[in-house]
């Protein structure tokens, strides 16, 4: 079932998925949620600031009040609205331990997003500080709320703790886990915290066995096995791709504009630079990391070259 909703200029779909379980779909992103009853939802993730109207709309053309939300990891597009909603409703939030601790502060926000100075964090992810009710361990947990219980597993590699959510419905909710075919092949570098991480999760996750798998950037699926396989696919031959851009010794600058320009990645602002570079170095430092590059000291230059 799918209908539409307008706010202003903006519409967005609410698509139900199975049971009790829905997803608003911002145009870019599947926000999850879960009916409870009386008119209140535990949404999964809480979408980015700037959809907010797009999310609040949607609930609210329904008549849904936020009743908590469970949030698989503390990135922009994932935690946004936490503090704005649970100012809002008063609501309960649950978060992956260490992910709950980066949005404790604004200087806890600078560890996952170093690449931005003080002034950057301040003006781009500040409002992303919010206080986590239930912080969650890194282990294969059940957690209660609001009389309901949903399982958190691990799924790390985009972030140091990210965490899928399994609905009552056995529905489960992948987050940034694993990339949906469709948006997988319009991208050039998806980021990765850990790509080796990333790759031993979507191995795991090809064994799930769950009625639905939903993906954040707009997938939903009945099997997960081959979106799995394609996003291990996908991750191999750009890492092959990097590799062989690298026929010398090269500073992670030199390796990183020759990325650039093999992807056809256009970096026309400084903000873009910073997020591209954040998103390709994980990808050289596998290739280091699984020793097929080493470091040398080139006239106080620190370059990289294959083994």
């Amino acid at each position: 079932m799918a209908f539409h909703m307008a706010k202003g200029a903006q519409t967005a779909n609410v698509i139900h998925i199975l049971g009790d379980t829905y997803v608003i779909d911002t145009g870019d992103q599947y926000v999850p949620f879960y009916e409870i009853g009386d008119g209140n939802i535990i949404l999964l993730d809480s979408g980015y600031k700037e959809d907010r109207g797009l999310i609040e709309g949607a609930l609210e053309s329904r008549g849904y009040r936020v009743a908590a939300i469970a949030c698989t990891h503390a990135h922009v597009d994932h935690a946004g609205n936490n503090a704005y909603f649970r100012e809002k409703y008063g609501c309960l939030i649950a978060m992956p331990e260490l992910e709950a601790l980066l949005t404790s502060n604004v200087l806890n926000l600078k560890l996952m997003n170093q690449y931005l100075s003080m002034t950057d964090i301040n003006e781009r992810v500040s409002h992303m500080v919010c206080e986590t009710d239930i912080r969650v361990p890194l282990t294969d947990t059940v957690v209660g709320l609001c009389g309901r219980e949903f399982r958190f597993i691990p799924t790390v590699g985009h972030t140091t703790s990210h965490m899928s959510i399994v609905t009552p419905d056995d529905v489960i909710y992948l987050g940034d886990a694993i990339i949906s075919t469709e948006v997988l092949s319009g991208m050039k570098l998806p980021y990765f915290f850990s790509v080796a991480d990333y790759i031993e999760t979507l191995n795991e996750i090809q064994n799930f066995k769950f009625s639905k798998y939903l993906i954040a950037h707009r997938g939903s699926s009945d099997e997960i096995w081959n979106i799995a396989k394609k996003n291990i696919e996908g991750c191999m031959a750009r890492i092959e791709i990097i590799y062989n851009l690298i026929d010398r010794p090269m500073t992670m600058e030199d390796i990183f504009k020759a990325a650039v320009n093999e992807f056809y990645i256009n970096v026309g602002t400084i903000k873009k630079h910073l997020v591209i570079e954040r998103m390709f170095k994980p990808y050289a430092d596998y290739l280091f990391d699984t020793g097929r590059l080493k470091r040398v000291l080139d006239n106080g230059f620190l370059k990289y070259m294959r083994t």
